[in-house]
């Protein structure tokens, strides 16, 4: 979990150059960029990834985003109310929201880039690409949980995000001996 909190962090860092030149209001989520373009993919790449590691620590072998879907709501029936603040707006995202009754409007954004980059350079808008990040750490989170063997999973200080920031997190922290470390309650 460490590696992906560390990837994270980096591609958190990253969305974070983004957003010192387009601010994360609500206004500017149709604002679209190669820059915004290159975050989305690799948001998209990240959360198939690790979808494709959940499936592989519970057996099963997803294909494609219909079967990363019925994976993660059978085993996680809450997942898609789980909502992320951006701590430079104090917005809140429901990265996976879609899945309650359709389609993830970030995923069909990513999929439309990965098949015909420059054709659907507008669907890298800004808000898919906050989305992407969000189901990203989503997913991160999870994994955890399930690595931890369904605790809830503790984040050293120096890895927790600060961009984006799940919302109902209440600082729940302690001291392992090794350092600080965060908690963040999933919704199982």
């Amino acid at each position: 979990m460490f590696t992906l909190l560390s990837a994270y962090q980096s591609h958190e860092h990253d969305l974070r150059k983004i957003l010192s030149f387009i601010t994360p209001d609500i206004k500017h989520d149709g604002v679209y960029s190669p820059q915004i373009a290159k975050h989305l993919v690799n948001s998209g790449v990240a959360f198939e990834g690790i979808c494709k590691e959940i499936g592989r620590i519970i057996n099963i072998t997803p294909g494609d985003i219909g079967a990363y879907k019925a994976m993660m709501l059978s085993n996680f029936p809450q997942i898609w109310q789980f909502e992320v603040m951006i701590s430079l707006e104090n917005r809140v995202l429901k990265p996976l929201h879609g899945w309650s009754s359709a389609n993830l409007g970030w995923w069909t954004a990513y999929t439309n880039l990965k098949h015909d980059y420059f054709g659907n350079i507008s669907d890298a808008q800004l808000v898919h690409a906050l989305n992407a990040a969000g189901a990203y750490l989503i997913a991160i989170l999870y994994f955890g949980y399930l690595e931890h063997h369904k605790n809830n999973p503790q984040i050293p200080d120096a890895l927790a995000p600060s961009l984006l920031i799940p919302k109902d997190y209440s600082s729940s922290s302690g001291f392992d001996g090794g350092g600080i470390f965060h908690e963040f309650p999933l919704i199982i």
